[in-house]
C-alpha cells in the first residue's frame, strides 16, 4: 500500500484561498466559510494521481467542491454533510441534469409574465430610464402570513422589493 503525504508550505498566502475567475460559475453561488478553492482539489486530484477508476470519499463534503471537482473531471465521489443547507447546496452544484435552453424559455415565461400583472398593478420596472415607476402606491399585492412576517427582521426588506419577491414566488 502506497500513502501520499502532503508537505506544508512555509509561504502561505491569502491568494491561495480565493476562488479563481473561471470557477465563479459553478462554486460562487453559494459560498461556504469553511470552504476551501476549487484549485487545491484539482492539485490534490493530480498530486495524488486519482483516477476515474476510484471513488472519493468526502466525509465532511459541505457545499461540494471537491463533488463538483471530481464529477468535472470523470471520478466517482461520495459526499457526506450534516448541515441541511450545506448539503442542499452541493446537491444543487452536482446535479447537471437541467437543460440551460429550456431554463431560460422558463425563466423568461416567468419574466413576462410578472413585468405585465406587475405593470397592470401599477409597477413599472421596464421604464427606460431605468427607475422603478410606482403608479399605484398603496397597491399590495401579495402579504405575508401574520406568522412568517414575524420572522422579518425589521426594516431588512423594503415593502415594494418584498411585494415582488412574493409576487415572483407565487407565479
Amino acid at each position: 500500500m502506497v500513502i501520499n503525504t502532503i508537505k506544508r508550505t512555509s509561504a502561505i498566502s491569502p491568494q491561495n484561498n480565493k476562488i479563481k475567475e473561471e470557477d465563479y460559475p459553478i462554486h460562487n453561488w453559494y459560498r461556504f466559510i469553511l470552504a476551501f478553492p476549487p484549485h487545491l482539489v484539482r492539485k490534490y486530484i493530480t498530486k495524488f494521481d486519482i483516477n476515474p477508476n476510484m471513488t472519493i470519499l468526502d466525509p465532511f463534503c459541505g457545499t461540494g467542491t471537491v463533488l463538483v471537482e471530481s464529477k468535472k473531471n470523470g471520478i466517482n465521489s461520495i459526499g457526506i454533510e450534516a448541515n441541511p443547507i450545506a448539503a442542499y447546496a452541493s446537491m444543487i452544484k452536482t446535479n447537471w441534469t437541467v437543460d440551460p435552453e429550456k431554463l431560460l424559455i422558463h425563466a423568461n415565461e416567468i419574466a413576462e409574465k410578472s413585468l405585465s400583472t406587475l405593470k397592470a398593478q401599477g409597477i413599472d420596472d421596464d421604464n427606460p430610464d431605468g427607475e422603478v415607476r410606482i403608479i399605484f402606491p398603496d397597491i399590495i399585492i401579495n402579504k405575508l402570513p401574520e406568522e412568517k412576517e414575524k420572522m422579518l427582521l425589521r426594516n431588512s426588506i423594503s415593502s415594494l422589493p418584498l411585494q415582488k419577491l412574493l409576487f415572483l414566488l407565487k407565479i
